[in-house]
């Protein structure tokens, strides 16, 4: 009987390494922001791993596919780009060079590294986003934003800091506090100022799009609800949760299940 089991095994083994093997694997790490240079950090938390997995999956057969680039879209460019006087062109081209040559220096095997301001990505998202908007799965809204009137423009919410209006935290965010993780209206923020000029934003309406979640919201609600419980209601993830549920919801209301599940 001993004999037989190993040989079951051996033959069991085989065959699951075969149907792995037959399996296509994709694998992209975070894009580098095209803002500065990578550093040390960077390429041992979320570069070498990703890189041992694959090369660990090429030796053995797996059809495997490594991507990444250069994330070259974001305000951050664009304040640089303003505070050397030059074109947003200009830093994501130079810092393109720089990432990808520390890179290829470093041994990074990427299949494929690529930049997101190439036209083929800009076609790509609006062929998304229009297939999305023909099947009605986009609805558009006002909403109330933080506008900086000496840089002439709309901040993101880390471009705001202020003091939250839950706990008193010096350092939240227009919209969210990391320190208690509450989520409030950006209009309660108390003493907002623009980390770009130190002035003190305004809010106005701005227009944004969002997804509608009415026929998914059932299987939405019950994978929330596993991820809310697994995370005991910590992190920022589960404040965002608890928007969608009642305002009398509770984490302890929900069902007892194991992380393996």
């Amino acid at each position: 009987m001993a004999l037989k089991f190993s040989i079951f095994n051996v033959f069991k083994i085989k065959f699951m390494d075969q149907k792995l093997s037959q399996e296509k694997i994709l694998v992209t790490a975070a894009l580098p922001y095209a803002n500065g240079p990578i550093h040390l950090g960077h390429l041992a938390g979320a570069y070498l791993p990703a890189d041992i997995y694959v090369r660990y999956q090429r030796q053995r057969g797996r059809d495997i596919l490594f991507i990444c680039g250069s994330d070259e879209h974001g305000v951050p460019i664009t304040i640089t780009a303003d505070n050397e006087k030059v074109s947003p062109n200009v830093i994501i081209d130079r810092f393109h060079a720089i990432n990808k040559e520390s890179f290829d220096r470093f041994g990074m095997s990427f299949d494929i590294y690529s930049r997101t301001s190439l036209p083929i990505h800009h076609e790509t998202a609006l062929g998304f986003f229009k297939e999305f908007s023909d099947a009605d799965l986009l609805v558009e809204k006002k909403s109330m934003q933080f506008y900086d009137n000496s840089r002439q423009m709309f901040l993101p919410d880390r471009y705001v800091e202020g003091t939250c209006p839950k706990c008193g935290n010096l350092s939240a965010r227009s919209d969210e506090c990391e320190n208690c993780g509450s989520l409030y209206d950006p209009s309660e923020l108390l003493n907002p100022v623009s980390k770009i000029s130190g002035d003190k934003p305004e809010l106005k309406e701005t227009s944004h799009w969002f997804s509608r979640l009415e026929n998914s919201r059932k299987e939405l609600k019950n994978i929330l609800m596993r991820w809310m419980r697994i995370m005991n209601g910590k992190t920022m993830f589960c404040s965002i949760a608890k928007v969608g549920f009642p305002p009398d919801f509770r984490i302890e209301q929900l069902p007892v299940i194991s992380i393996g599940e």
